[in-house]
């Protein structure tokens, strides 16, 4: 029997495999880099469509921040698997980003599924450490 309770923490555990320390490029983890990115364009919120692979601002969707988002739909896929839901049950899912003047980077977020019901979890909070300029023609 299909189970949906668990989708409750979807948005975490994306958020959680996005934001992990095995998703480094050149000088900073993704933490880094939205944080990073967001003050060069003097922006304290970003959204990220995890499905459409969307990043907004769109002078945000830089390659390394577009590069790690295609690890996330097979989480979502086997999540939906492992509970006995149609593949294509979730319709949106969606990180909501704040950024603090102290570096410190909360995701928020939530995921719609066929159902229209929208599933949230507890927000993933990232400290960033790393400073860098993150806009470079080369990583477009």
């Amino acid at each position: 029997m299909a189970k949906t309770k668990t989708l409750n923490s979807l948005i975490h555990s994306l958020a959680h495999s996005y934001f992990s320390t095995l998703n480094y490029w050149d000088g900073g983890y993704m933490s880094d880099w939205i944080v990073n990115a967001a003050s060069e364009l003097g922006m304290d919120e970003v959204k990220v469509d995890v499905l459409e692979k969307r990043i907004s601002p769109k002078e945000m969707e830089i390659k390394p921040l577009l590069y790690y988002l295609d690890s996330l739909p097979p989480i979502i896929a086997k999540t939906l698997k492992n509970n006995d839901l149609p593949s294509d049950f979730i319709t949106e899912a969606r990180f909501e980003i704040t950024i603090s003047e102290n570096r410190l980077m909360h995701c928020d977020g939530y995921a719609k599924g066929i159902n229209e019901r929208i599933y949230k979890s507890k927000p993933y909070s990232e400290q960033s450490f790393e400073t860098f300029k993150a806009f470079n023609q080369s990583l477009k």
